[in-house]
């Protein structure tokens, strides 16, 4: 879509920031008290930008006139023209653009959705929206910037529940969710209590060990390594999101018992200490 605003070489950007608050008596609906705008033009160019907007305890959910590539804290991936996907503004969200066109963010706060619903609208892994057309024609419209205040308001509040309908990719075409996937969800799910073990995860899938075990060794891995590679993965989050936090607390707060231990493991897995990864992503993202 072209734009008046910049040159022909500009990329619009434009960000909208809800405020989302309970109105009744039973706090049971929601409205929109304030909206905060921002609209900038950019130039095209190979290299990533920085979002500057901070909107902590967020999500962000991003529409896009043409193709990006984009970054948002340990994740990475491709958007097209046309589409949206959702992030997580705690984390730095960077994106490069190579061609004119526009880009429109919306910030909505995490408390107007469930915890496990926020993880599940992030990149939707094993999860889609349910009312995909609904949500791209809000998007559409509201980039297009052409209607007013008291529509607008409506338009984004309506995005925000739209939102919130997922169903799991397996059933929305028939499937059965495949047994290595509820393992290592439910892995997912339980691996910050410090004190997981084969047990706990047999109990909540109603099996037993040795059909996890088995599970585990047909893709080369077993439970203890499973679980220490996902604390990884979320200790490396922590690290970015918290740069301010001491990381023997941030190794306890991601499920292990033991700083020592989680730094080892960590260095083995990610090829360098947690604070050396804290250092050298921090150093990288300066430069966006």
């Amino acid at each position: 879509m072209q734009h008046d605003v910049g040159s022909n070489s500009d990329v619009y950007i434009s960000c909208y920031s809800l405020n989302i608050k309970e109105s009744g008596l039973s706090g049971a609906h929601y409205t929109i008290s304030d909206i905060r705008k921002s609209i900038e033009t950019v130039k095209v160019t190979s290299s990533y930008r920085h979002l500057h907007i901070e909107m902590k305890n967020s999500l962000c959910v991003c529409f896009s006139t043409l193709d990006i590539t984009w970054v948002n804290g340990l994740e990475h991936g491709e958007l097209l023209a046309g589409q949206f996907t959702v992030f997580d503004s705690e984390c730095p969200i960077s994106y490069k653009v190579t061609r004119v066109g526009s880009l429109c963010f919306v910030f909505i706060p995490k408390y107007f959705y469930e915890g496990v619903l926020q993880k599940q609208m992030v990149r939707c892994g094993m999860f889609e929206f349910v009312y995909v057309d609904a949500i791209r024609f809000i998007l559409t419209r509201v980039n297009s910037k052409e209607d007013g205040e008291q529509l607008l308001i409506s338009e984004l509040l309506a995005l925000g529940y739209l939102l919130s309908v997922l169903e799991r990719k397996e059933e929305a075409v028939g499937k059965k969710v495949a047994f290595e996937d509820k393992v290592h969800e439910v892995i997912k799910d339980n691996m910050l209590n410090p004190s997981l073990y084969l047990d706990d995860i047999a109990l909540i899938l109603g099996c037993s060990k040795r059909k996890i075990q088995h599970c585990l060794s047909l893709q080369g891995v077993s439970f203890t390594k499973l679980v220490t590679k996902y604390r990884i993965e979320y200790l490396a989050e922590q690290l970015i999101r918290k740069k301010h936090s001491r990381i023997d607390v941030l190794c306890y707060e991601s499920g292990f018992n033991s700083p020592g231990y989680a730094s080892n493991s960590f260095k083995v897995i990610m090829g360098m200490s947690p604070k050396e990864y804290r250092c050298r992503y921090l150093a990288k993202s300066s430069v966006f």
